[in-house]
């Protein structure tokens, strides 16, 4: 896993897509580590089972999994020291299939209005500005907007 990640930065770093990867430190503020395998979730229980962990860990859980979901790997990080643990999983559930469109209809901004529909209703501009946009000629002396 950890090979795979500083592949894939230093193959980033070379296409120009991202700096020169940074190992970890105790100095930087993100602290992280990946738990590929053997995660083990009591969803009745609220508690979470890490490997090299003897006993499991109280967790609060913010979204349910689906029954048929086989949990990939954790992620755990500590962002201002508050740990989060980021679950991948695989639904084994089929992809719905795309619904095709029965009437769509086409927008156009314009210069007279502000949209066009391409069924000929037409959406004018709102004027919430006229007064501060005024020309100077046109506002009077000692007036709070006229500098």
């Amino acid at each position: 896993m950890a090979l795979r990640q500083l592949t894939t930065a230093f193959d980033r770093f070379f296409s120009k897509l991202a700096d020169y990867p940074r190992f970890k430190s105790k100095k930087h503020a993100k602290q992280s580590f990946c738990v590929p395998q053997h995660l083990e979730m009591d969803l009745g229980n609220n508690q979470v089972k890490l490997p090299k962990f003897k006993e499991a860990i109280k967790a609060k859980f913010h979204r349910h999994l689906p029954t048929n979901s086989i949990v990939k790997q954790g992620f755990i990080s500590c962002v201002a020291d508050k740990y989060y643990l980021s679950i991948s999983y695989e639904d084994n559930e089929p992809e719905p299939k795309p619904t095709t469109i029965k009437k769509a209809v086409g927008l156009d901004m314009g210069l007279e209005s502000l949209v066009i529909a391409s069924s000929g209703v037409l959406y004018p501009y709102k004027k919430f500005f006229s007064r501060i946009y005024k020309p100077n000629s046109l506002k009077r002396k000692g007036d709070c907007l006229r500098n």
